[in-house]
């Protein structure tokens, strides 16, 4: 089994290969080492590989047809104390008091979360929820794209830094999610 890294590893579980792609980047923005995954039996053979920090994971995977192999990838985590953070890009009824995720921009929060979860003493043996609301396909891919093109011509913009650019989130939000960061 491998011990803890310096450089925290965080895999990351989501079907939406866009959606994944843009927590990978902020992720590793913030220091982190990402594991791309959309079937949560090979997020089972990562967990012991690695050690990650956390398990971020996508409600909306959880389908009655995965629910076996999804019961499996939560005891593994739990016995390996990886704290595991969900979230959700549907409303949800019981979504009152969580963290809600309205916008692209609001990525930044759910960096902040797991921020939060990897500076814990004790990972937590539940889950936490992050809740997300629907997001614009088109935005998110023209995110990407922009990100990926500035890095293809050498100039290098935090997703941040982006959002401000794009008028898609104010400095104070990013600025906060910075901050959550140091």
């Amino acid at each position: 089994m491998a011990e803890r890294a310096e450089r925290p590893d965080i895999v990351i579980l989501e079907n939406r290969q866009t959606i994944a792609a843009i927590l990978a980047d902020l992720l590793e923005e913030a220091g982190y080492r990402t594991h791309l995954t959309s079937d949560p039996e090979q997020a089972q053979a990562i967990l012991p590989q690695c050690l990650p920090a956390l398990l971020l994971a996508d409600l909306g995977m959880i389908r009655p047809e995965q629910r076996p192999p999804w019961e499996e990838l939560r005891r593994a985590a739990e016995a390996l104390e990886v704290p595991l953070l969900l979230f959700s890009c549907s409303p949800l009824d019981e979504g009152e008091g969580l963290l809600v995720l309205r916008s692209p921009a609001d990525f930044a929060t759910i960096v902040q979360r797991v921020e939060e979860e990897w500076h814990r003493k004790q990972p937590p043996l539940g889950m936490t929820l992050v809740e997300m609301g629907v997001l614009s396909r088109e935005e998110v891919e023209t995110l990407l794209s922009i990100q990926r093109e500035l890095a293809h011509i050498g100039r290098r913009y935090s997703l941040g830094d982006l959002l401000v650019r794009l008028d898609i989130a104010d400095p104070e939000t990013v600025e906060r999610a910075l901050q959550s960061r140091q």
